[in-house]
């Protein structure tokens, strides 16, 4: 209950960073990997932790940050200026840069959690990954997900064959465990 929520508390607060830090070390070699997973942990606990309630306190915090590239702050600042959502493919760097510029700007113009969902995945390319990131954002900013989207989750066909698999799997591995069982007692009794 709510001690399990205050221990996770306490150990987003004080082990994020670092937890962050090694998970992007562990896949990349990229500074800028790094630093992005840097920016997005800082955001995600200031949203979950309440540092920020809205997202200009977001931002300010955001640049604020003594571990932030003046690069990321740019970024930030960039957002933090957009009339309106940023569109990825207008933004001519490297991929992950305007994937931090479309979450940040979609956060800071979405007035809840399907604006910005719906703008991100109408801008084509990796929007998947556009909204995934934006949706732990918005998700720690605006609440709970909205009841309709929860609705239309679905398990994968892909997920669905796997989960079959090992369910038909585990019945087999019974059947054949049961098969030994009943052989083993019937020749225990030829031997007495």
């Amino acid at each position: 209950g709510r001690s399990d929520t205050s221990g996770i508390l306490s150990a987003l607060r004080s082990d994020s960073r670092m937890v962050a830090a090694n998970e992007a070390a562990l896949t990349s070699a990229n500074a800028i990997v790094r630093e992005a997973a840097d920016l997005y942990a800082q955001a995600l606990k200031a949203l979950i932790l309440r540092e920020a309630e809205t997202v200009d306190e977001l931002f300010l915090l955001l640049l604020r940050s003594r571990t932030l590239s003046d690069e990321l702050k740019s970024l930030v600042q960039g957002a933090r200026n957009s009339e309106a959502v940023i569109n990825p493919q207008a933004v001519n760097t490297l991929h992950l840069r305007p994937t931090l510029l479309a979450i940040l700007s979609a956060l800071k113009h979405a007035t809840g959690f399907e604006d910005g969902m719906i703008a991100l995945a109408k801008g084509g390319g990796s929007a998947r990954l556009r909204c995934a990131l934006y949706g732990g954002l918005a998700g720690a900013l605006f609440g709970n997900l909205p009841e309709s989207w929860i609705a239309e989750l679905h398990v994968s066909s892909a997920l669905d064959a796997m989960i079959k698999k090992q369910t038909l799997y585990r019945r087999e591995t019974l059947t054949v465990e049961k098969i030994v069982d009943s052989l083993s007692k019937k020749l225990s009794g030829y031997e007495e």
